[in-house]
C-alpha cells in the first residue's frame, strides 16, 4: 500500500471519528437516560408483540421472548440508523457548503454509532438466553458477529446513503423512508418464522435482505451457527444495495451546494 493510499485512509477514518463523536454528543446532548431508550424501545415492543402474537393469536413459537427480542434488537438499528441517513447531507448542509470532504462519510458515521448501540445491546440478549435456559455464550460469535455486524453495517449504509442522496432533491422522502420502513418491518420475519410464509410467496420475501439479516442473528445467538443459505443471498441482495447507492450517489452528490 503506497503513501498516497494510506493517508487517504487515514484522513477518512480521522473524518470518520469526528462525525460519529458529534453524531453521539447530537443524539445524547441533554437526555437523562441517554443509550437506555435505544434499549428500551425495542424491549417495549417486544412486550407488546407478545401480548398480540403470542397470548392473543397464540403464535406456535417456542421462546417466543427471545425470538422477538433478538429480530428487534437488530430491526431496531437497521430502521434508526436509515430515518436518521435520510436527513444527514440537509441536517449537515453548512459543513457541507464550507468544508470539502466525502460526503458519504455522514450516514457511514450514522450507522456506526447505531452499530455501536447493537453491541452494547447484546448483553441483554444474553441476560434473556440465560432466563430461557439457552446456551449464552459460543466460540463461532468470535467471528459469526463480526461477520453479520458488517453486512448490516452495508444495507442500512446503503439504504440510508439512497434516501440522504434522494432527499437534498426531495424534502418529503424522509415521508416515504417512513412509510417503506412500517411496511418492510411486516414483511420482515421478526414476530413470526419465514417458514410460516406459503411456500409460493416465500420467494418475494427473500428479496428483502433483512429477511436474511434478520434469521442470521437468530441463528448466532440461538444456535450458535449461520445459515448458508441466509449468508449467500442475504450478501448478495446486500451488495446490490450497495451498488445502487454508489450510483446515486455519483450521480447526484456534486449538486448538493446546490440545493442545500
Amino acid at each position: 500500500m503506497n503513501n498516497s493510499i494510506r493517508s487517504t485512509l487515514r484522513y477518512y477514518i480521522d473524518v470518520l471519528f469526528v462525525l460519529i463523536y458529534k453524531e453521539w454528543i447530537v443524539k445524547y446532548k441533554g437526555t437523562l437516560l441517554g443509550y437506555v431508550w435505544s434499549i428500551a424501545h425495542p424491549l417495549v415492543l417486544s412486550i407488546v408483540f407478545y401480548i398480540a402474537f403470542k397470548i392473543a393469536l397464540k403464535i406456535p413459537i417456542e421462546n417466543y421472548t427471545l425470538f422477538l427480542i433478538t429480530g428487534l434488537f437488530a430491526w431496531q438499528w437497521f430502521m434508526n440508523s436509515v430515518m436518521v441517513s435520510v436527513w444527514s447531507f440537509v441536517a449537515n448542509a453548512s459543513i457541507i457548503k464550507k468544508t470539502t470532504f466525502p460526503k458519504f462519510l455522514l450516514p457511514l458515521s450514522i450507522n456506526i454509532l447505531d452499530m455501536i448501540h447493537f453491541i452494547i445491546s447484546i448483553p441483554v440478549i444474553i441476560v434473556f438466553l440465560a432466563i430461557y435456559h439457552q446456551k449464552v455464550f459460543y466460540f463461532s460469535w468470535f467471528y459469526e458477529i463480526p461477520l453479520v455486524l458488517f453486512l448490516q453495517l452495508i444495507l442500512g449504509f446503503s439504504v440510508g446513503l439512497i434516501f440522504g442522496t434522494l432527499n437534498v432533491f426531495v424534502r418529503d422522502i424522509d415521508r416515504l423512508a417512513s412509510l417503506l420502513l412500517t411496511l418492510v418491518m411486516y414483511l420482515t420475519p421478526i414476530f413470526y418464522k419465514i417458514q410460516m410464509v406459503p411456500q409460493e410467496y416465500r420467494s418475494y420475501f427473500y428479496l428483502n435482505p433483512m429477511v436474511h439479516v434478520i434469521d442470521l442473528w437468530r441463528d448466532i445467538f440461538m444456535r450458535g451457527t449461520i445459515n448458508s443459505f441466509n449468508l449467500i443471498w442475504g450478501s448478495i441482495d446486500i451488495l446490490i444495495f450497495l451498488a445502487i447507492s454508489i450510483a446515486i450517489y455519483k450521480k447526484l452528490h456534486y449538486k448538493f451546494a446546490e440545493y442545500l
